[in-house]
Order: structure tokens, then sequence, then C-alpha cells
């Protein structure tokens, strides 16, 4: 099956779903093995040494040192990897809110590794495992945002709302019968989609880094 290339259809159709569990990134020297007790979501082997996408947990285990507890949503459209502005108009989105993202491209599907106390309004318990354990400190930015009248915005309701302005974008195009539009490139936190915005969210590992 042949991935996606058009932004429109990709945005339209984008369809995020939030995976069980936290992940957490580690490093390992570079001419090192991984432990065998270790099953990785991801690898990526740098100068600096391999780094490993793992569970939470496995880490805890092995007496690995970690950062950046996430939790991993993954944009269920079938992405090609030649797609151009995809995880731009994505990332940017979430960017306006101030949520950091670590984004990866496979091959059928991208994914987004988001913070775990920035993923869901409603994703109480979530929160609640941050606060006990201590794994990460709410940012400034995060304060600041949750401060707000209209609270802070968190990822999975931001990324939803992108499917939903696409959606509502091509319904109002074919009503009006025009013959052109011009594609939206990116969704603000509130949901709105303002046109040729600069792409400025870098993800790690996708495709506006080239790799």
């Amino acid at each position: 099956m042949t991935g996606e290339c058009d932004l429109a259809a990709l945005l339209r159709h984008i369809k995020p779903e939030l995976r069980p569990g936290i992940f957490v990134f580690c490093t390992i020297p570079a001419n090192e093995s991984i432990p065998a007790a270790i099953s990785p979501l991801l690898t990526f082997r740098e100068q600096e040494g391999t780094t490993l996408v793992i569970p939470h947990e496995e880490a805890e285990a092995a007496g690995l040192g970690y950062a950046f507890a996430s939790r991993l949503i993954t944009l269920t459209v079938h992405s090609a990897l030649d797609a151009v502005g995809f995880l731009a108009a994505v990332t940017s989105g979430l960017a306006e809110a101030g949520i950091s993202v670590n984004a990866v491209s496979a091959f059928h599907h991208d994914h987004l590794f988001v913070p775990v106390d920035r993923v869901d309004e409603s994703d109480g318990g979530s929160t609640r495992a941050v606060s006990r354990v201590g794994w990460v400190e709410r940012s400034e930015t995060h304060q600041a945002l949750s401060g707000r009248e209209d609270g802070f915005r968190c990822a999975l309701p931001i990324l939803q709302s992108v499917q939903s302005a696409t959606a509502i974008a091509s319904i109002s195009i074919s009503h009006s019968g025009a013959a052109s539009a011009e594609t939206p490139t990116s969704v603000d936190a509130g949901g709105s989609m303002p046109s040729k915005k600069a792409e400025r969210a870098l993800p790690m590992i996708g495709r506006s880094s080239g790799l």
C-alpha cells in the first residue's frame, strides 16, 4: 500500500491514537551491546552513543539512567516517507501550546513522544503519576499556560482539532464550489489554521530532518 503524500488528506485523516505505557529515552556507549532484558521500541546510533526508547519499567529494572518520560501518540494515517510538510504542520500546533515533542517517522506512520503531563486534559492518571514519583518537573511554560483562564492545552486534543479543522475546511470548499483553495500548513493551539505559517518545528527523527 502506497503512503499518502497530499498534505490536506494527511491532516484530514490524521487519527491520533494514544499508546499505553510510559516511555523514556536512554543512551548506552556506541560499542556496548543492548542488554538482553531490554526490548527497545526504537534504537538510533549516534557517534556519542546508542539511543534507546524503552518502557519506563524496563529502564528501572536494568538500572539505566533516562530522560524525557513520555507518552506515545501514533498518527495512524499511512503517510508516505517523502510527504512534505506533514510533521511541520502537526508539531507547529503543539509548539504554539508550549508542548515539546520528539517525532519519529517509521515506514507506515509518524509517531510523537510527548511529555506525560501534556498528553490529554482528561488523562489525570499520567499527571498524578508524574507528581507522585517526580519523573519530570513542570516547566515554567507549562505553569504559565496552566494559569491561563482557558487552562493549558494538551497534545491529544490539539491533534484531534487538526483533523476536525481540516475536515471542516474541506466541506466548506466543496460547498462553495471553489476550484482551488490554499492548503493549510499548520494549526495553532486554538484549533484555527493560519495559512503559510513558517515550518518552525524540527523533529528529532523524521522527514523534516532529512533522515
